[in-house]
């Protein structure tokens, strides 16, 4: 799931991450993918039926998808809430300090909306992992435990992965999906 909001069929998404969660295909969300994710997550494993996503406008629903609480002060001029380059704190253990073996990051942000904060205890007991934080311990990355590659990050890693320096998240999200074998396929 790519970024980039909101998406053509708010449905449609939240259909797909379903399945990749439900069926253990392996999925990769980053920026709007990963606010996706977290709304789907909600939604259909953590109870919140009306979960909505503020860019999509609130209809009376639960606000779980929420523009950034706290913008990045000396953004440039039109720039999303949370742009540039910005630290993440990487949760051990977890597959995504794993795939870094660092404790902290700087990874590229271009994002207006988060996870709503009061949610994050309501996804963490219906299992979802939190993985990396910002610095006021806002979700910036979750995983899926005991899913083969369910991985959702707030930055983008595709803007700094080339052909020959692939970055961590894209290289073990390849790994994953090169390992993958569908039922039925020979």
């Amino acid at each position: 799931m790519t970024p980039g909001t909101p998406y053509a069929s708010l449905p449609g998404a939240l259909r797909v991450l379903r399945f990749a969660r439900e069926r253990g295909w392996p999925l990769l969300a980053t920026c709007g993918g990963f606010q996706h994710l977290l709304l789907e997550f909600a939604i259909n494993a953590a109870g919140i039926a009306d979960g909505e996503h503020g860019d999509y406008g609130v209809t009376g629903g639960t606000p779980v998808i929420v523009r950034v609480a706290c913008p990045v002060p000396d953004r440039a001029p039109g720039a999303a809430a949370l742009s540039g380059r910005i630290r993440v704190a990487l949760r051990l253990p977890s597959q995504v300090f794993d795939m870094y073996g660092l404790a902290r990051i700087d990874e590229e942000f271009a994002c207006n909306w988060e996870l709503n904060a009061a949610f994050r205890e309501t996804l963490e007991k219906a299992g979802l992992r939190i993985a990396g934080f910002g610095e006021q311990g806002e979700v910036r990355a979750t995983e899926l435990p005991g899913h083969p590659f369910f991985v959702g990050v707030l930055f983008q890693p595709q803007l700094s992965s080339t052909a020959s320096t692939p970055h961590p998240v894209i290289r073990a999200f390849c790994t994953a999906a090169q390992r993958f074998e569908r039922p039925g396929r020979s």
